[in-house]
């Protein structure tokens, strides 16, 4: 069967909402390859244009999870050491007290 404009069926890949706006300087390097210029040039080939956005869209997608992985593992970090601040402060706290009390206990022990 013959194709003729009526029977090409196109097919349109859609991104998702949670990738950045930026084009990312890999990206742009492997559309700049002349064997990627080569496929894109050619309709025939259309299936590995389309694997190669798809891997493309793949990468960002891990990119973003990584990155969001990263911002995780910070924020913890940043609450874990806010608790060990305040934990320091506390047992600073705890040993001026221990030594006020060692203290009056001795200024007892002269008074009596």
């Amino acid at each position: 069967m013959a194709t003729t404009p009526s029977n090409i069926q196109t097919s349109y890949h859609a991104r998702s909402n949670n990738l950045p706006s930026r084009s990312y300087p890999l990206t742009s390097e492997v559309l700049q390859l002349p064997l990627t210029q080569q496929i894109l040039a050619q309709e025939q080939q259309k299936e590995y244009v389309d694997e190669l956005l798809n891997g493309s869209v793949r990468l960002l997608d891990v990119c973003t999870t990584a990155k969001d992985a990263l911002l995780q593992v910070k924020e913890s970090t940043l609450y874990l050491q806010s608790i060990l601040r305040r934990m320091r402060c506390a047992t600073t706290r705890l040993a001026n007290e221990v030594k006020k009390y060692l203290a009056s206990r001795r200024q007892l022990k002269r008074q009596s």
